[in-house]
């Protein structure tokens, strides 16, 4: 179940010019391209939130205003399991599972090498006896 769930390669994160891109989309004409930069800068959570804060003293777009500090209001607060902190707990009760869900975690860490699931994975192996 937890292999099904937790896919290594949507866990990355983005680059300066990604958050920018993003960023700039929130203003966008259309609607699907303002959302999906929405869940992109959703998913990244407190990686983006740097870039989001200085593009919300420096726009005077008042569609990207909003969606910036929408997201910033999210982000900063708490909330329940969130897309960005799901695999990393899974992670965690794989560790503690040990010899049984070591082969799961190998597949992890054989991921892509920039994600963070990937990275977790192979940091927790290296612990492991």
């Amino acid at each position: 179940m937890i292999r099904e769930r937790i896919p290594p390669v949507a866990f990355r994160f983005a680059t300066p010019a990604d958050l920018d891109q993003w960023i700039r989309q929130l203003d966008d004409a259309k609607y699907a391209i303002r959302e999906r930069a929405m869940k992109q800068l959703k998913l990244q959570a407190s990686h983006a939130i740097p870039a989001m804060r200085l593009a919300l003293e420096n726009s005077n777009a008042l569609e990207q205003r909003h969606r910036l500090q929408r997201l910033l209001n999210e982000t900063v607060q708490p909330q329940s399991l969130s897309d960005s902190t799901l695999p990393l707990r899974a992670l965690e009760i794989l560790e503690r599972i040990g010899e049984p869900a070591k082969e799961l975690l190998t597949e992890f860490a054989n991921g892509p090498p920039d994600a963070i699931v990937t990275l977790e994975a192979k940091r927790i192996l290296r612990r492991s006896p």
